[in-house]
Parts: structure tokens; C-alpha cells; sequence
């Protein structure tokens, strides 16, 4: 188990990913984001897979409020951040929605500011700073004008 949460916290999480994946707007999942809820809730959350279709569901926000512990919040962050990349676009609103449940919990890491910096620019050093302990930096937020 990749997260140990609660049904509710799990529920959240999950709820959360949504509507990272979907930038906040209510849509179509890709297949990919999809998959990757599927699989976060059976593999890493062991627990039943989210209805993908519900019109109502958490949002970040509502994340960061049910995070008590620090690890469960970072760890949270960065599956959300996954979210926010799985299709390889760089979408402001997805990657707002992260930084935003970032600040929520408290959570500063040089891979944060590292992906509010480079929206239009090359990935590789953010994911392989996810996870990483390199030290944290004030966190920028992206313009809502960049490119989509």
C-alpha cells in the first residue's frame, strides 16, 4: 500500500485527482488519468475504485483540510502532482490546483518551485526532484495566461 488513509481520506484523495486531472472544470477524463485513478485507489490506496462520473466531488481544498500528518500530506501532493502531468501537458489550471493544495498543508520542496517555474519549459528536473529532499524554495504561482 502506497498510503495509508482512511475510507474518507481515501475517498478525498481520489476525489481530488479528479479534479486535478480535469483542471477544476467538470469533463472527460483522459484515458490515461483514468487509469491512474483506477489504479491509485486499488493498488495504492486499497480501496474501491472512484466513481469516475460523479458530478459532485472533493476538491483539493477539501484534501488539505483532512491531512494531518506530514506524510500523508506530501505523499498526497505528489500523487496529485502526478495527476497534473500524467498526459505530459502542461496545463496552468492542474498545475495551480497543486501548487495551491501545496501551500495548503504547509508543503515547500525545490520540485514545486521548480514546476511553477517551468511551465513552458523541460520537465525532467521536476520529476526527478518528486520525491527528492532537495531544499525548499519559495513557491512562485504561475500566470493563468500562459498556454494551455
Amino acid at each position: 500500500m502506497l498510503l495509508a488513509l482512511g475510507a474518507r481520506e481515501s475517498a478525498i484523495l481520489l476525489g481530488a485527482a479528479k479534479c486535478v486531472a480535469q483542471g477544476g472544470v467538470e469533463g472527460t477524463l483522459s484515458s490515461e488519468s483514468a487509469g491512474a485513478i483506477d489504479s491509485l485507489a486499488r493498488l495504492g490506496l486499497r480501496t474501491d475504485p472512484l466513481d469516475l462520473v460523479a458530478r459532485t466531488l472533493p476538491t483539493p481544498t477539501q484534501l488539505t483540510a483532512v491531512l494531518v500528518d506530514s506524510k500523508s500530506a506530501t505523499t498526497s501532493i505528489e500523487l496529485l502532482a502526478i495527476m497534473a502531468l500524467i498526459d505530459g501537458a502542461l496545463d496552468v489550471d492542474r498545475i495551480g490546483q497543486v501548487l495551491d493544495s501545496a501551500e495548503g498543508v504547509g508543503l515547500q520542496a525545490a520540485w514545486l518551485e521548480d514546476l511553477s517555474m517551468r511551465l513552458d519549459d523541460d520537465l525532467g528536473p521536476v520529476i526527478a526532484d518528486i520525491g527528492g529532499s532537495q531544499s525548499p524554495k519559495r513557491l512562485r504561482r504561475p500566470s493563468r495566461t500562459l498556454r494551455h
